[in-house]
């Protein structure tokens, strides 16, 4: 258990205050809980600003060199965390509902030691108390900041809650708000269940995990025992990091551990929150779609950062810590330069900015634009393949990277629902209706990936018997009208490699000649007439 990381937070004596919302009052296990947060107030939880004083300037190299390494404290909130915060609010509050400690029949069992078998004959089939709360996934590239935002935002709740009374009526239980753990390495179950009764331990003080690791456990005995600790706890989200762990399950195969969440999302009304690289996605959202159906929540996808205000409100954030003697000040071009080293992944641009430091310091030399490109050449040799990757958003490229590319299939077309379009993805035709497909078609033709997403899912809401060739047209041409629009400004300059079909379009306007032509004759599109007469003659 030594090499699972298990995150632990505070603990508070219960202190009840009604809320906003009607369906909330009168349930211990929510009022108990911190107000729900503004976007003002959930940014000043959130963010973390590492200790800095200008006067550490002088200090000697060495000792410096110790102060740099607070960056890796640093979390600066952005919309992305902002609307994960709202979501986290929501999952617990809403698990909570069905779960309320002061109906008769709940308050009966709960004072029990130990589980009655009415109860437990409940847990090992489906639970009376049915929730409507849904979890939700995190996807992302690694170093994006994900497991970072979920930790801080989870840390703005106390983890236990130590209730003695509520309204004149004794309450003496202790109610453990989040657990959050890394998914085992080898992707088992009955390893997950043994972190689980470890993380409550973390949380409790209790001896759980001994408990129920001695003797000749079967892994349902193990499944059994982790839903009564969430019942009689209370538990309000699990939350799952480093999913994509899971594939490497070798007994039992990988979906016993999905259909496991599963289950505490369905018969307990627990949420359950998975974060995980792209790695994850294909399989996680095929599993767990059955039960997130009716979540409004949605999933997240953390991509790079965009080169655009919240990267330069980033940059300037980082270039208030500098321990060089002669700080640099922020210019465009500097922006520029670390998000072009750095393919816009948080995790490498500071990391890149700390070894600049560290080697500035040393050398005694300025901060400049030249030496920071030096010390990307020198320093990020073993990930500069996956930084060109990121930077092609090329498919031919992404795919040598399991972490990297997402296979847009499936995903893709749950993406397209969520976005309001009132096409059941189950009613797609895959040949000619794919999202992923056209996306792909037109992030190889050059275009911006998420205005390619964007053009698919605007294409594809009216789509009706377009044959694919039609779609990729009418995608590339809305895309082109994104990306001219003002609200779609980019401030990445275009990257033209031979066949762009930007430069197709561009070649086409020249010459006065009609683009579905010019595109035909290259080959991008398949010449419909043609297409459609020969069907006719076989």
């Amino acid at each position: 258990m030594s090499n699972i990381r298990i995150l632990t937070g505070e603990k508070w004596d219960a202190e009840y205050r009604r809320t906003p919302v009607n369906e909330y009052n009168w349930n211990p296990w929510i009022e108990a809980l911190p107000p729900i947060m503004d976007e003002e107030e959930a940014t000043k939880k959130i963010k973390s600003s590492p200790q800095f004083a200008a006067t550490e300037r002088q200090l000697p190299s060495e000792i410096r060199g110790h102060c740099i390494h607070r960056l890796t404290e640093l979390c600066q909130p952005f919309s992305r965390h902002l609307l994960l915060e709202q979501a986290v609010s929501r999952v617990i509050r809403a698990g909570y509902k069905a779960r309320n400690p002061l109906r008769p029949d709940f308050i009966a069992r709960l004072r029990e030691p130990e589980l009655p078998e009415s109860v437990l004959s409940a847990l090992r089939s489906d639970f009376p108390y049915r929730s409507s709360a849904n979890g939700f996934a995190v996807f992302g590239y690694s170093g994006v900041g994900k497991s970072t935002a979920i930790e801080r935002i989870l840390l703005t709740y106390p983890q236990v809650i130590r209730h003695i009374a509520y309204e004149g009526h004794p309450l003496p239980y202790q109610q453990v708000v989040w657990l959050k753990l890394d998914c085992p390495h080898d992707g088992s179950l009955r390893a997950l269940c043994l972190t689980i009764f470890q993380a409550f331990d973390n949380a409790l003080g209790t001896n759980y995990r001994e408990k129920y690791s001695k003797g000749h456990k079967t892994i349902e005995d193990l499944i059994l025992a982790t839903r009564q600790l969430a019942w009689i706890h209370a538990l309000g989200v699990l939350v799952i990091d480093e999913i994509q762990n899971y594939t490497q399950a070798k007994t039992g195969g990988p979906d016993n551990m999905l259909n496991y969440l599963v289950s505490l999302d369905n018969m307990l009304g627990v949420p359950v929150i998975t974060v995980g690289t792209t790695k994850a996605i294909k399989n996680v959202t095929r599993q767990l779609r059955n039960a997130r159906r009716a979540t409004g929540q949605g999933d997240f996808f953390w991509d790079q950062f965009e080169f655009d205000d919240e990267w330069t409100t980033l940059v300037k954030v980082l270039l208030k810590y500098q321990w060089v003697e002669e700080p640099q000040e922020f210019t465009e071009d500097f922006s520029k330069v670390l998000y072009e080293e750095s393919a816009g992944i948080t995790d490498i641009a500071v990391k890149l900015y700390m070894m600049a430091q560290y080697k500035a310091i040393f050398k005694g030399v300025t901060l400049d634009i030249p030496f920071l490109k030096s010390i990307a050449q020198e320093c990020l040799q073993l990930v500069r393949p996956m930084i060109n990757a990121l930077k092609s958003r090329q498919s031919v490229d992404l795919q040598k990277y399991e972490d990297l590319y997402v296979e847009w299939g499936d995903y893709a077309k749950n993406m397209f629902c969520r976005s309001g379009a009132s096409v059941n993805p189950e009613d797609f035709d895959t040949t000619l209706a794919d999202v992923g497909r056209i996306t792909d078609f037109l992030v190889r033709g050059g275009i911006h990936f998420e205005l390619a997403k964007k053009a698919a899912i605007d294409v594809m809401r009216e789509a009706g018997d377009s044959s694919l060739p039609e779609l990729n047209q009418q995608a590339f041409l809305r895309a082109i009208e994104l990306q001219n629009a003002p609200i779609a400004a980019r401030k990445v300059e275009p990257q033209y490699t031979e066949g762009d079909l930007r430069l197709l379009a561009q070649a086409a306007k020249d010459t006065g000649a009609l683009l579905s032509s010019v595109l035909e004759k290259e080959g991008v599109i398949a010449d419909v007439e043609s297409t459609l007469a020969a069907k006719a003659a076989s």
